[in-house]
């Protein structure tokens, strides 16, 4: 009877686990199927604005149900067009960078139950800018838009590259270093890997826009490393220094030259047994 209750209860735990675990999934993949959609809506959306046709921005927007005035909506799109058109004129291009749901304790930090707070870069040939929306999760339709006061020239991108090979330089010796530990004798071999994987710190970083910088206390996990490639506002390399990697060399090269000093005594006997002994070259003294 004891056996038959923890094994009904242990499938209901398990029935559950997998339950939950299939709506986050369902979920997730719900959130990032909207996601598709968010850039091809919001550049409709600026499209319309940039050739006035207001009717269709309207479209886009999330009015039904709602006591809205459409005058004082086409009023404040016009502001919009020129605020765009004025700044990057008329010809852009659109990037994803973004999309959020930000949960705090304090509720001005919140985004909206139900809405998805998203960011798109737009940009010309010499500049670029940020426009943020609020989408309705259920119609797709926007709720609020809004230009940031972000108006950057264009960086360039060598020395962002330049920094990447770097970066893939200390992830490809940590990969070196766990390949080591693996053929080496070391006891515990997975807390050497703990420390190549988790242990790179202070972290250097190298953000598209702002250059270099120097953070401590921040750690690097995964290999060390971290990159993002979203709009050029988000376009960061990073890695941390591979302390933990140098750790682990530095106790293996001690092992190894344990392992050296070990076998070298052990060779100097035999070399001085081997000049004791007689050898054949040397003439037999004769009796008398």
């Amino acid at each position: 009877m004891i056996k038959t209750s923890n094994f009904i209860r242990m499938t209901k735990i398990k029935l559950t686990t997998s339950l939950l675990f299939l709506a986050v999934l369902f979920g997730g993949c719900s959130f990032i199927g909207n996601t598709f959609q968010y850039k091809r809506k919001t550049k409709d959306f600026v499209e319309s604005l940039l050739h006035e046709n207001y009717d269709k921005s309207i479209s886009l927007m999330d009015t039904a149900g709602r006591n809205v005035n459409t005058g004082a909506i086409k009023s404040s799109l016009v502001n919009l067009h020129n605020i765009i058109k004025n700044n990057f004129g008329d010809k852009l291009d659109y990037t994803f960078e973004s999309a959020t749901k930000r949960f705090s304790t304090t509720d001005s930090n919140n985004t909206p139950a139900g809405e998805t707070e998203v960011e798109i870069q737009i940009s010309n040939k010499t500049d670029f800018g940020v426009v943020k929306m609020l989408y309705n999760d259920k119609t797709l339709k926007i709720n609020s838009f809004d230009v940031l006061s972000i108006k950057e020239p264009i960086p360039g991108m060598v020395g962002f590259w330049i920094f990447g090979l770097i970066t893939l330089c200390v992830l490809a010796f940590n990969i070196y270093m766990i390949v080591r530990v693996k053929r080496s004798s070391l006891k515990k071999k997975w807390l050497q890997y703990l420390f190549i994987v988790f242990l790179n710190a202070p972290t250097i970083t190298y953000s598209l826009v702002n250059g270099l910088s120097l953070s401590i206390f921040e750690i690097q996990f995964m290999f060390g490393i971290s990159c993002s490639f979203m709009g050029y506002l988000n376009s960061i390399f990073a890695f941390g220094i591979p302390v933990g990697s140098l750790y682990v060399l530095s106790k293996l090269r001690k092992a190894t030259k344990e392992t050296t000093d070990t076998e070298l005594p052990g060779q100097d006997e035999r070399i001085k047994d081997d000049s004791k002994s007689p050898t054949s070259s040397e003439p037999e003294k004769g009796v008398d």
